[in-house]
């Protein structure tokens, strides 16, 4: 508490396990992997809103920590 009395912020906060980052970025990487072709993945447009069309992403944007 002095931390944030001090700072005015907590950082950096552990939210998820080292299990459950592994699990995300491996499935990150596989769609990449798997639509590289495409022009929005190829230039990473898609990693705006892309919580809109990876499950595994809204999943992680609504995580209860």
């Amino acid at each position: 508490m002095a931390r944030y009395e001090h700072d005015g912020f907590f950082f950096p906060l552990d939210v998820l396990d080292s299990g459950e980052v592994a699990a995300l970025r491996i499935q990150l990487e596989d769609f990449e992997e798997r639509y590289e072709s495409h022009p929005a993945v190829g230039h990473g447009a898609f990693r705006t809103s892309c919580h809109l069309f990876l499950p595994f992403l809204d999943g992680l944007i609504r995580h209860p920590a």
